[in-house]
């Protein structure tokens, strides 16, 4: 009985076969973690709806120094979208906000404030972003205490809809 012969590949050439199969899935594996994470130092940028926010702030400061937090507010939507209030709250229950580590100076657009505790200040900002407008807002900070703070920004909409990201700043001595 005759039988036709089989290739068969010889065990380097499996094992490279096997490796370029690896490194494939290792590529595109890394692809998308960095797609998830995104890419950005001292930016973070959520988007809900059709409103992208985002913030830039400096990752180190020393006591006594004047810096500015921007939030970036763009309508990448067909219609207008009407931001309410801006909040700087704590990031976690066991981190202390910005707020403790820095006073408000002042903030442009001008806005009426009010504290919710020593931790968390509310902004009145009541504006409309139009469709394909970027609107910038930014909080005037005076450091006074050494340490490190992590604060979220909520954006409030009319929807009530919020968006919330992570700063960290370092005031040191």
């Amino acid at each position: 009985m005759d039988s036709e012969p089989t290739l068969a590949q010889p065990p380097a050439a499996r094992l490279r076969t096997r490796q370029n199969i690896a490194v494939r899935w290792i590529i595109v594996a890394a692809f998308l973690l960095m797609i998830c994470v995104g890419v950005g130092f001292n930016i973070y940028t959520l988007r809900e709806g059709t409103l992208a926010a985002w913030a830039e702030y400096p990752e180190t400061v020393r006591v006594g120094d004047s810096f500015e937090l921007r939030l970036y507010l763009e309508n990448q939507g067909l219609t207008d979208i009407s931001v309410q209030d801006i909040d700087l709250s704590p990031a976690a229950e066991d981190e202390d906000s910005i707020l403790i580590g820095a006073t408000v100076k002042g903030t442009e657009p001008d806005m009426n404030s009010y504290e919710i505790d020593q931790q968390q200040h509310a902004y009145t900002y009541g504006r409309v972003v139009s469709p394909g407008e970027t609107q910038t807002v930014t909080f005037y900070f005076q450091a006074v205490k050494a340490g490190e703070f992590h604060t979220d920004a909520y954006v409030f909409l009319s929807t009530a809809t919020s968006f919330v990201w992570d700063i960290g700043i370092t005031i040191t001595p």
